[in-house]
C-alpha cells in the first residue's frame, strides 16, 4: 500500500504525460486510494458514535472513487449509479449523520484523490494537472450537489413520515376510546414522550391558536391536537405552572397530569377552562380561577331564580355604593379576613364590616357564612366570555 504521506513514484510513466493516462493509473491504484481514504477518515473521525459501519464506509469510498474517475474521463456512469448515490445520501440521513458531517467526509475523497494524482503526475505533470483542475473541481462539485439534494430529499421524506406518524398518534390519544397499556407505549414511543411522566396541558381558542402554533408548532417536545375552533397542546411537566406563565395567551391550563393516558381528560378540562377564562390579563387560567364562572352558567340553568334574585337585590343601591359593597365582598371572600380586606382596600376594618353587613341585609346572603359565601361567589362570578 502506498501512503499519501510518503508517496512512491509510479513506474511505466510515458514520456508525454496525458490526463487520460493519469486517470487510468488512478483507477489501477483504486484499492490503495481507498486505503488512503480510510486512513485519513479514521484520523479525522467525522462520524462519531459508530453511526456508520466500517464496511459501509469502505464500500462507499470505492463506489465514489470509481464514479468520479469515470466522470473525469467522460465515461458513462455504471448502470444504477444514480440509484447508488441516492441511496448513499438517504442512508446517511437515516443513520443520523448531519449533512455537514457527511459532506466533510466527501471532501476527504477529493483531498485523497488530488494528492494521489499529484504523486502520479510528479513534477513533469504539474502543467497537465493545472489544465484539468477546473474540470476536477466541477466534477466534484456536481457530485456533492447531487448528494446534498438527495440527502435533503430523504430528510424531508423522513420528516413527513414522522409527522404523519405523530399526527396519527395524537389523533388516537384524543379520540376518547380506551387505550391499552401496550398501545399507550406505542403512542409514547412515536411521540418520543414517556408514558408515565407527569404532563401539563394547555387549551386556546380564536387568535391564541395562531400564536401558539408560531411558538410551539415546531417544538418536538410539544404534542398538538387541533379542531376547527380550538387547540390543545401538551408536554411533559417542566415546572409548577411554568407553561401558564410563559404562554401569554388567554386559555386554559391544567398541570400535574399523571401519565400520557390522562392527557385526553385534562385536555377536555383545559377547553372548559379556556371557554370561561377572563379576557384580561392574557394568562392561561386554571380551575381555581374559573370554577365559579362555570358553576354560575350551570346554576343559572338549574336554579335561575336564586342567583338572579341575589343580583337584583343589589340594584336598589346607588352605582358607586353597589361597586364598593361588591368589591368588599369579593375581596373578603379571597381570604376570609376582615383585617386583610381592609388592608387591600385601604380602609378601616369597621368600613369593611359595614359593607359586608349591607350586602347581607340587601341580599339575604351573609358572606361570613361559608354555605352562603359559596352562593355569593357563584352569583358574582363574571359570565363566560366577559
Amino acid at each position: 500500500m502506498h501512503s499519501v504521506l510518503a508517496p512512491a513514484l509510479p513506474e511505466g510513466r510515458p514520456e508525454d504525460l496525458t490526463w487520460d493516462w493519469m486517470l487510468a493509473r488512478l483507477r489501477d491504484e483504486l484499492p490503495d486510494l481507498v486505503d488512503d481514504f480510510l486512513q485519513e477518515f479514521r484520523a479525522k473521525e467525522p462520524y462519531p458514535d459508530d453511526q456508520v459501519p466500517d464496511q459501509d464506509i469502505a464500500d462507499t469510498a470505492r463506489q465514489t472513487f470509481d464514479l468520479l474517475i469515470r466522470r473525469l474521463r467522460d465515461e458513462p456512469d455504471p448502470p444504477g449509479a444514480a440509484g447508488v448515490m441516492e441511496r448513499l445520501a438517504a442512508r446517511r440521513a437515516q443513520q443520523g449523520v448531519p449533512l455537514s458531517t457527511f459532506l466533510r467526509a466527501v471532501r476527504i475523497d477529493f483531498r485523497v484523490m488530488w494528492l494521489r494524482l499529484q504523486r502520479i503526475a510528479g513534477v513533469d505533470g504539474n502543467a497537465v494537472l493545472a489544465q484539468n483542475v477546473m474540470h476536477l473541481l466541477d466534477t466534484v462539485d456536481a457530485y456533492v450537489d447531487s448528494l446534498r439534494e438527495a440527502y435533503r430529499a430523504e430528510v424531508d421524506r423522513i420528516d413527513r413520515t414522522a409527522a404523519a406518524h405523530r399526527h396519527r398518534m395524537v389523533m388516537r390519544l384524543f379520540d376518547g376510546k380506551p387505550i391499552s397499556a401496550s398501545e399507550l407505549e406505542l403512542i409514547a414511543g412515536r411521540l418520543r414522550m414517556r408514558a408515565l411522566a407527569d404532563y401539563e396541558v394547555v387549551a386556546v381558542m380564536g387568535e391564541g391558536i395562531t400564536a401558539m402554533i408560531a411558538r410551539y408548532g415546531s417544538d418536538p417536545r410539544v404534542g398538538i391536537f387541533e379542531s376547527a375552533s380550538a387547540m390543545i397542546l401538551f408536554r411533559e411537566q417542566q415546572g409548577p405552572e411554568q407553561w401558564r406563565r410563559d404562554a401569554h395567551e388567554r386559555g386554559g391550563y391544567v398541570g400535574g397530569v399523571a401519565g400520557l393516558a390522562g392527557v385526553y381528560a385534562a385536555g377536555r378540562l383545559a377547553l372548559e377552562i379556556a371557554a370561561n377564562a377572563p379576557p384580561t390579563p392574557k394568562i392561561l387560567a386554571t380551575e381555581d380561577e374559573v370554577w365559579a364562572t362555570v358553576a354560575r352558567s350551570h346554576l343559572l340553568q338549574v336554579f335561575p331564580a336564586r342567583t338572579t334574585a341575589l343580583l337584583e337585590s343589589l340594584d336598589g343601591l346607588a352605582e358607586h355604593e353597589r361597586e364598593r359593597v361588591v368589591e368588599a365582598v369579593q375581596t373578603y371572600l379571597t381570604s376570609g379576613s376582615i383585617k386583610e380586606t381592609a388592608e387591600q382596600l385601604y380602609c378601616h376594618r369597621n368600613t369593611v364590616i359595614n359593607r359586608l353587613r349591607a350586602f347581607a341585609e340587601r341580599t339575604g346572603f351573609d358572606p361570613t357564612v361559608p354555605r352562603e359565601a359559596a352562593w355569593i361567589l357563584v352569583a358574582l362570578a363574571p359570565a363566560a366570555g366577559d
